[in-house]
């Protein structure tokens, strides 16, 4: 007989059938785990999956606090996996026997969008920094929570998807111009893309109009962190030749 949750994580607390913030009990037990390290961290996305995750768990940690959530990781039962080429990800994968269910976690412990990671962010910390709880569980202030979403999506992917209801719930937010990440997309000095502009197009629910300024978003990004865009490429490339 296979050994249920329980029986890995004597601990946990029984199983909750609420959806939300109600996390998954092993999920749950890792979050009380980082808390009790006191280390700096909060969830980045799937905030209302938390339950019966269909995909991965997002956090952001601090850089500093990456040893700690390593080794609650660990204590919980979660294997680290191979993470080549993924800028600051690192992957911590889990079982759980009762529920047949997979969780995977999905750490950075920086904010880099575009398809290999190249395009970075200073913001990170002061996102931390303006985490809030909800239930229990550390997330980004909703404004925040907003521009990473939106610069994941755009920067990352090329396309909205099914995130444009999450995105025009999350805009109207009347603080979401005060982000740390509104001013970072600010400081790129392009006009057609300033915060402003992208904010508004999603108020109005114009995703196709944002999905074509993706490209000039990234081109912006990538001129104005040119050295650090150049030096994550170069390190790409060799990790493709090895």
């Amino acid at each position: 007989m296979k050994p249920g949750l329980a029986d890995v994580c004597p601990d946990l607390p029984a199983s909750s059938t609420r959806n939300g913030l109600d996390p998954h009990p092993l999920l749950g037990a890792f979050f009380e785990a980082l808390d009790g390290d006191r280390a700096g961290w909060c969830v980045l996305r799937g905030v209302a999956d938390l339950h019966a995750p269909a995909g991965d768990v997002d956090l952001l940690v601090a850089p500093a606090d990456g040893p700690r959530l390593a080794a609650a990781a660990d204590r919980l039962g979660f294997a680290r996996l191979p993470a080549r080429r993924r800028g600051s990800h690192a992957f911590y994968l889990a079982y759980d026997p009762d529920g047949d269910l997979w969780l995977k976690l999905d750490v950075v412990t920086e904010l880099a969008f575009g398809p290999k990671f190249e395009l970075p962010s200073a913001a990170a910390a002061d996102c931390l920094r303006r985490r809030h709880r909800a239930s229990g569980v550390p997330v980004l202030a909703r404004p925040d929570a907003f521009w990473a979403l939106l610069l994941h999506r755009l920067l990352d992917r090329g396309r909205i998807g099914d995130a444009a209801r999450e995105l025009r719930r999350l805009a109207a937010d009347p603080d979401c111009a005060d982000s740390p990440l509104a001013r970072e997309v600010d400081e790129l000095g392009a006009p057609g893309c300033a915060s402003a502009v992208l904010l508004d197009a999603a108020r109005r629910g114009q995703w196709e109009r944002l999905e074509a300024l993706a490209p000039e978003l990234a081109a912006a990004w990538a001129r104005a962190r040119r050295g650090a865009v150049r030096r994550r490429r170069a390190v790409a490339r060799l990790w493709r030749l090895a």
